[in-house]
Order: C-alpha cells, then sequence, then structure tokens
C-alpha cells in the first residue's frame, strides 16, 4: 500500500499498536498451545436446536459442530498464529437471516444513543495504556476518530503476510462515511 504521507502511516502503526496489544494474550507464545484440547471427553454440542425454545422471528438455527481449525504443519503460506491445526468444537446458536442493514443499526442508534468506536472522540490517556511505556502522544491532529478501510488499490500483492497493503487509516470513516468523511451510506 502506498501510504501518501507520514500523517497516514502514523496513524497505521498506532491502529495497528493498539490491535497488537488488546488482541494478544501474552501469556501464550504465538506456536505454543497451552494445553491438550480433549473434545472426546467434552460436553455434549448442541447440534439440534432445543425442543423447548422456540426461533426468534427473523432467525435461524446453527448446528453445532467439531473440525479441525489451523494450518498443516509445512504450511510455507500459513502464518505462526495459525499453527498448529487444532480441535475445535461450536455449540449450536441462532443468528439472524440476514445482515443488519443501514437503516436498522440507524434505529438503534437513535434509540440507544449508541455512539461507536470509530465516531467517538480519542482519549490520548486512555489510548496510551494499550501502548508501550514512553510512546510518545502524537500530534492532537493525528489524534482524530477514524477506521481502517479496505484498501481497494492493492495492486502486485507480493507479501500476503504485509497488511499494511490491505488497509489504510482514514479519519472520518465510520458506519455512516464507510470510506471516509467525503463517503456515504445513501443508496
Amino acid at each position: 500500500m502506498k501510504l501518501k504521507n507520514a500523517f497516514g502511516l502514523k496513524h497505521f502503526i498506532i491502529v495497528l499498536l493498539l490491535l497488537a496489544g488488546s488482541c494478544k494474550d501474552k501469556s501464550i507464545k504465538t506456536n505454543e498451545v497451552p494445553h491438550e484440547i480433549k473434545l472426546e471427553h467434552a460436553k455434549e454440542l448442541s447440534v439440534e436446536q432445543p425442543g423447548d425454545i422456540k426461533t426468534p422471528e427473523g432467525m435461524v438455527w446453527v448446528s453445532g459442530v467439531r473440525f479441525t481449525q489451523g494450518a498443516l504443519e509445512g504450511d510455507a503460506s500459513a502464518l505462526p498464529r495459525e499453527k498448529p491445526e487444532h480441535p475445535v468444537a461450536v455449540d449450536g446458536f441462532f443468528i439472524d437471516k440476514t445482515e443488519v442493514t443501514n437503516a436498522q443499526f440507524k434505529a438503534f442508534t437513535e434509540a440507544s444513543g449508541y455512539i461507536t468506536v470509530a465516531e467517538r472522540p480519542v482519549d490520548w490517556e486512555e489510548m496510551k495504556k494499550d501502548l508501550p511505556p514512553a510512546t510518545p502522544k502524537p500530534a492532537d491532529s493525528m489524534l482524530q476518530p477514524g477506521s481502517l478501510i479496505f484498501n481497494r488499490k492493492a495492486e502486485g500483492v507480493t507479501d500476503l503476510r504485509n497488511y499494511a497493503q490491505w488497509w489504510e487509516w482514514k479519519s472520518g470513516a465510520n458506519w455512516k462515511h464507510p470510506q471516509g468523511p467525503e463517503s456515504t451510506i445513501e443508496g
């Protein structure tokens, strides 16, 4: 991804640091499995919809399943966090038949007063709790609400591990303006 200036690069780095700091369980090394998962001794999965529970309107039942997740050892394209392959069990659950529409989400935000993270003012004091100690505060002009957006101009992909080619930080991007302040969800 070509970043037009250092302003965009700094935003991108801040977001990556936040994501890395908040999503990683620091007690587990990337290729280490904390304990053997014994699925044969796990509780029974909810495969069939319980007979005493009526399907909520607009939803469907998804059966529970056991499967193997992760990359095979020796898969050169796999990222370290995708290994080792391991057994997984997911209980059955209800899910909406369709995605939440923009109109439905707008009704929710108006009724509840909810403000998405991408719309909230950036609180440096809160943000720095998730950053390495002594991380310098960026200029206030950089601490603006926004979101990562998909880079539709990615060309010549040479390294699938390079996240920077797929995403770019855009101040003012949120659910109402998915590609930045100049965009809209109209239509």
